[in-house]
């Protein structure tokens, strides 16, 4: 594969794992269209369409790249990807998905959402951490990975990936997720110090950058490596 086009496939990607679909999908199409015959450029787009929760194009995609490449990691995803099928069906899918591409960060971000989804907190922890030691340019990993640790009782945890994630791209990533998970870790470790008074409600919604920034807050962040709960299966 050329080394621009690696590149190309790796800037997509990283504005993918950043949200920022958009302009991903503004670099994506030209090369689309003028190399209608490159499997990357269809597993890109799918990416795209699944994370904008597109489901009707979601699904011809999946059909077209069954369909144009059989028996490959792209149609492994996109069988993974097929809306309509059960939380069950999904894992089994990503499943091997992950037996043909098992460098593939963005698999185990798949599988890590839908435990969440099935409420499976551990295996879904396991699954995203994964994903975050082959690339950590996953954003959404963290604000996921929050809400597992916070759903497991490991709320500083829990607050540094939150941080982390918010570091990323403070004024793209205040969805209701995160200002849920802002609400319920601020309880929970400044309980006896801070009233949700002190979360600075605003007519725009939370002052996520004053409540991050406060002197009392950098205390509760861990720096130790996260515990070892479960060991994510393969299949």
């Amino acid at each position: 594969m050329p080394e621009t086009t690696v590149q190309s496939i790796e800037t997509i990607e990283n504005l993918i794992f950043l949200g920022n679909l958009s302009q991903a999908g503004e670099i994506l199409d030209p090369l689309f269209i003028n190399h209608p015959d490159e499997p990357e450029w269809y597993r890109l787009k799918l990416m795209i369409l699944y994370e904008k929760y597109r489901q009707q194009e979601v699904e011809k995609m999946v059909l077209t790249i069954c369909h144009k490449f059989p028996d490959t990691a792209e149609s492994a995803l996109a069988f993974a990807l097929t809306p309509g099928i059960t939380a069950l069906q999904c894992t089994r899918r990503i499943n091997k998905a992950i037996r043909r591409s098992p460098a593939d960060a963005y698999l185990f971000y798949l599988r890590g959402r839908n435990a969440i989804h099935q409420d499976s907190y551990v295996y879904a922890l396991a699954d995203l951490n994964i994903c975050l030691e082959l690339n950590a340019n996953i954003t959404k990993a963290y604000l996921l990975r929050s809400d597992c640790l916070s759903h497991l009782g490991m709320h500083q945890y829990a607050f540094r990936d939150l941080v982390t994630y918010w570091n990323r791209e403070p004024l793209q990533n205040e969805d209701a997720l995160m200002v849920r998970m802002l609400c319920v870790l601020t309880n929970c470790l400044f309980a006896s110090e801070h009233s949700f008074g002190s979360l600075v409600i605003t007519p725009e919604g939370v002052d996520v950058a004053k409540i991050l920034h406060e002197a009392k807050i950098w205390k509760f962040i861990l720096h130790q490596p996260l515990p070892v709960l479960v060991k994510p299966e393969a299949s």
